[in-house]
């Protein structure tokens, strides 16, 4: 493996200036073998929550094992980023860098994978007009988008990717995967949501960062009751949604690494770049074209249902019918001026 991925601190945020985009490309540039030191900040559960549905003890159940899979280490993993990484616009300065767990397997043959193929691939058109997923380029499909939280519009980007139809327990196994990401006033990332969950899992693991975790605590502390933390208002989380980790605050805004594991192609964890990597080892490194959504449009329900895609991928249905995301506050309990 050629690249090297050196850590990025968190020295503090810098204004945002056209700089920063240079700065962006160097810190893309040096980014994935010391990922493996030791990160930025420690992870706490966070409690920006809201109470109107506590939920069964399913659902509680959900939320602590997805809490607890955000500390999975991958003992060998792809690795695959942006091929123009380096590009100065905004969707490839918050493209997520892709952490694809290889599983361990004893070879028959040699390379064999052990059934499960997860590799993404991109939306083409067949020789009989259908929609499929071919294995080759490898895609990610992004759009930029803008909603109101309220009463203020903060701009929201999403990177949706797709996984070749081949492999076992295709019933099971997840087709489309994404992440959408909110911004703060400031233009730094602050939420970020996994798209597609787990067969059975029900819940939609939320991430957010650390500075808004500080502001709503700060914000929230006089209403703490014993949760997670001093802005946890129980132990629980609203509706379909839970919030699994906090991540560290960039020097830059950038995407973060995605870890997602291998058959399920669950997301096990989302990592700023600046925090302790959670693979042992990098056995590839490839790249991934970066294509607009808007390409995706004409797929609709039916196509999904054809290759099997389910309630837990409604998300990025929703997407790609270009409905606007789910409103945030009813999920977070967000502090004014965020």
């Amino acid at each position: 493996m050629t690249d090297t991925i050196i850590e990025t601190r968190n020295s503090g945020r810098v204004p945002q200036e056209p700089g920063r985009f240079c700065i962006a490309a160097v810190l893309m540039s040096v980014v994935l073998l010391l990922h493996v030191a030791t990160g930025c900040a420690a992870m706490r559960t966070s409690g920006i929550v809201r109470t109107s549905d506590i939920g069964g003890e399913r659902r509680m159940d959900v939320r602590r094992q997805l809490r607890e899979r955000t500390s999975l280490r991958f003992s060998q993993a792809d690795f695959l980023k942006p091929k123009n990484a380096g590009a100065s616009d905004r969707l490839n300065e918050l493209a997520p860098l892709i952490v694809q767990e290889r599983p361990v397997i004893v070879q028959e043959r040699p390379g064999d994978r052990g059934g499960c193929i997860d590799r993404i691939g991109s939306v083409v058109i067949d020789e009989e007009g259908r929609y499929t997923v071919a294995p080759s380029p490898p895609t990610v499909y992004s759009d930029q988008t803008w909603t109101e939280i309220g009463g203020v519009l903060h701009e929201q980007v999403v990177y949706v990717w797709f996984y070749a139809g081949d492999g076992p327990s295709l019933d099971a196994a997840i087709l489309a995967q994404g992440i959408r990401m909110t911004m703060g006033r400031d233009g730094y990332p602050c939420i970020w949501e996994v798209l597609s969950v787990g067969a059975g899992d029900q819940v939609r693991p939320i991430y957010v960062s650390q500075s808004l975790e500080d502001a709503a605590e700060a914000y929230f502390r006089a209403l703490a009751d014993g949760g997670a933390n001093h802005c946890d208002t129980s132990r629980a989380v609203a509706g379909d949604t839970c919030i699994v980790r906090i991540l560290s605050d960039g020097p830059v805004p950038m995407g973060p690494f995605a870890y997602v594991q291998s058959c399920s192609r669950a997301i096990s964890t989302l990592l700023c770049r600046c925090m302790p990597s959670q693979v042992d080892a990098f056995t590839t490194t490839g790249y991934y074209e970066l294509r607009p959504v808007s390409e995706l449009r004409p797929l609709d329900a039916r196509w999904f249902e054809q290759l099997g895609y389910r309630e837990n991928q409604r998300e990025i249905l929703q997407i790609l019918e270009g409905r606007v995301g789910a409103d945030l506050s009813k999920s977070l309990r967000l502090p004014p001026g965020f």
